[in-house]
């Protein structure tokens, strides 16, 4: 056929060129299947302060990623209950304790810092007072993370 090649060549060249076009698909699958996918199903709640810098730092990594379907909750405006901060820090895989704003809160004179103080008391407390709540916490289908550094947010991204 004047091509040159000898037809197990040309077979052989076949074979490999459809070898890349199906490598160079099932990267373009991975590369915007997954963002496609992700633009479409990921659902991220921030508990937000505006007046906490690593609260808006974090806020502005979700508004900058692409797909995210943000609610933003005024935590102090409209606090989570007792419930939910319990979902919420099972989700996280934190104690209570672990999850109280001790800095610029009233939680050491509440004795809500000293060993003795249950998860029970400090959920009641920060039911009543969510200046007690560390701040930012976020919740994707991925999990829950108090995102300080703000970077955190991005494992359940």
């Amino acid at each position: 056929d004047g091509s040159g090649l000898r037809c197990d060549q040309r077979e052989d060249e076949l074979d490999r060129r459809s070898r890349i076009d199906r490598l160079k698909r099932a990267a373009d699958s991975c590369l915007w299947g997954g963002l496609v996918q992700r633009e479409r199903s990921m659902k991220a709640t921030i508990w937000h302060n505006p007046k906490c810098g690593t609260s808006r730092k974090t806020l502005a990594i979700l508004e900058e990623t692409p797909g995210v379907d943000l609610t933003v909750v005024e935590y102090l405006k409209a606090p989570p209950s007792r419930a939910k901060l319990e979902q919420l820090f099972s989700d996280a895989g934190m104690t209570p304790q672990e999850g109280l704003r001790v800095r610029g809160s009233p939680a050491e004179e509440l004795g809500l810092t000293s060993d003795d103080a249950t998860a029970d008391q400090i959920l009641d407390a920060m039911a009543r007072e969510p200046i007690l709540i560390n701040r930012p916490l976020v919740e994707t289908d991925k999990g829950v993370r108090l995102c300080r550094p703000q970077d955190k947010v991005q494992e359940i991204l």
